[in-house]
């Protein structure tokens, strides 16, 4: 329960950072028209025609936009420089006053725009939030979508190998269909293969639905969403059917979610599996620095039986330039085992990440990772007693990467897994250098090592990897050497296999490709496997 209360309090914490931050300014693009880009504020107060606003960046302010008139929350400005600005897009911005702006526009005239006269922008604005340009409208459709199939087999059987099938997967996606509110996405696979005797090996099985909705935007803030969608600020819950809405307030954003779990066998429709959660999340941002915190709750239910209830957490963290954070945690708050109920809190899972960039040359990273198996009451009723007895899988990694020249670079990574069961880690070295492609050489060369250590066996894994553009990068060919080393723990086998992999990809056209891997063991247990791919873009 103190974790729970400490995380609960951190995050509040945050909150109020954000609600304190006044200065960079907070702001929204409301609306954009042919001529003019209204920006939603908190308050206007200090604000005034002639002012111009900056954008905080890397390398400094970038102007931005120039204010020609105030009401009491938005401003209708235009565009000073390049700058892309959308409806939706969160600002922080920084004010310099318009007699500040006339000593830099001397000194650097090239890269600011004529000034604005204020009269020409107009004077009356609306008291609403979203501003609204009667004669055009910037809600322009556009359209994102991609094309993958894929056959792979074994030459030397090849109908009846396992390793025989087909993948064919469509992501399609429409932004304000028809200059609408509405939007359309989805994601569908389809895998089939041909060595494997399934009890139920139809259609339905070999195809996956991962996201099918629509969303419809009330305006910037309020946006609703139906059908199977993954939620970026719960995403621990995975693919949920069902209606999704989402509210943004200020540095806030409110979300709920409430339907239904994908089956758990074919991944299709299941209203005998109820769920619903709710989050909220909230983003700060200061100079070289940004903070995303989300909290949500979630009960998965059996018919009207609770199947999980958990509070999930995540931050994501840029400290400055150097130093980057990422933490997630799952905590249950229910409990079922031989019909006795529990509600006490359970720490699930824990995953953190820290990365550390002193300089361009040099990147050092840091995780570790505690999951336990995830147990859901009703639905693997019969289980439970093994699932609670298997132990946590934890997990330490690091790894440090070093650009010796402009064109290379050292990787190195250690990884060690660990049971409370297991007397001795599992233990994972791995380190890989990399020459990119240069003026003078222009083929792309690594070589690499791993060494594997585990409760069953011991491995040395050596490799290589040479690749080439063609043909003004139309062509590329590529070709990878594995020399695996494996010595099993217990008994006398010992396995050493020679891999050979010739890669061919050829760039069609600037939408599609078509890739071909032919993957071959040449050791005592021989395998000769294919791999063919074509992939299309698509959009406007």
């Amino acid at each position: 329960m103190r974790f729970v209360f400490v995380i609960t309090l951190l995050f509040v914490l945050s909150l109020e950072n954000a609600f304190a931050q006044t200065d960079p300014i907070q702001a929204e693009v409301s609306f954009i028209s042919s001529q003019y880009v209204y920006v939603k504020f908190n308050s206007t107060k200090g604000l005034e025609s002639g002012d111009t606003l900056f954008i905080e960046k890397m390398q400094g302010l970038v102007p931005a936009l120039i204010i020609g008139n105030c009401s009491s929350r938005s401003c209708a400005c235009q565009k000073l420089g390049n700058e892309n600005l959308a409806v939706g897009q969160k600002l922080s911005m920084k004010l310099k006053m318009a007699k500040e702006v006339k000593n830099e526009e001397k000194k650097d005239t090239q890269n600011i725009s004529p000034k604005v006269i204020p009269s020409q922008i107009p004077e009356k604005l609306d008291s609403v939030d979203v501003l609204e340009d009667k004669s055009k409208t910037v809600r322009n459709e556009r359209m994102q979508g991609r094309l993958s199939t894929s056959f792979n087999g074994d030459i030397s059987e090849p109908i009846n190998s396992r390793h025989s099938g087909i993948r064919i997967s469509s992501s399609f996606n429409v932004y304000n269909l028809n200059k609408s509110k509405l939007s359309l996405f989805s994601y569908v696979t389809y895998r089939h293969r041909y060595g494997v005797q399934t009890a139920n090996n139809d259609f339905i099985n070999n195809c996956k639905v991962y996201s099918l909705s629509m969303s419809y935007d009330f305006n910037a803030a309020t946006s609703l969403s139906f059908g199977r969608k993954i939620n970026n600020n719960i995403s621990s819950l995975g693919s949920a059917d069902g209606l999704q809405i989402d509210h943004k307030w200020k540095s806030l954003q409110l979300g709920i979610v409430l339907g239904w779990r994908p089956d758990l066998s074919n991944y299709g429709l299941n209203f005998n599996l109820p769920q619903a959660g709710i989050y909220i999340a909230n983003t700060i941002q200061r100079k070289n620095q940004n903070y995303q915190n989300s909290l949500g709750f979630i009960e998965q239910r059996v018919g009207s039986k609770v199947d999980r209830r958990f509070l999930y957490f995540q931050n994501n963290s840029q400290l400055s330039k150097k130093w980057s954070a990422f933490f997630s945690s799952e905590i249950d708050l229910y409990e079922n085992v031989r019909d006795t109920v529990s509600i006490t809190p359970k720490l699930t899972s824990i995953y953190a990440n820290l990365r550390y960039r002193p300089s361009r040359k040099i990147n050092f990273q840091l995780g570790y990772d505690n999951r336990q198996n995830v147990v859901y009451y009703e639905s693997y009723k019969h289980q439970i007693d093994q699932l609670l007895d298997q132990a946590t899988r934890q997990g330490l990694r690091f790894s440090v990467q070093y650009n010796v020249l402009k064109s290379i670079s050292v990787n190195a990574s250690s990884f060690l897994r660990f049971q409370s069961n297991q007397s001795e880690f599992s233990k994972n070295y791995l380190v890989n250098i990399y020459k990119a492609s240069t003026p003078k050489m222009k083929w792309i060369i690594s070589i690499n090592g791993n060494y594997l250590e585990t409760e069953y066996l011991k491995g040395i894994i050596l490799g290589g990897r040479i690749s080439k553009d063609l043909f003004k990068q139309k062509l590329n060919i590529e070709l990878n050497y594995r020399r695996a080393d494996y010595q099993y723990q217990f008994g006398e086998l010992h396995s050493i296999q020679h891999i050979i992999s010739p890669n061919i990809s050829y760039y069609i056209s600037r939408r599609s490709i078509l890739l071909f891997n032919f993957e071959s063991n040449i050791s005592d247990y021989a395998y000769h496997r294919y791999y063919l791919t074509y992939n299309y873009r698509f959009g406007r």
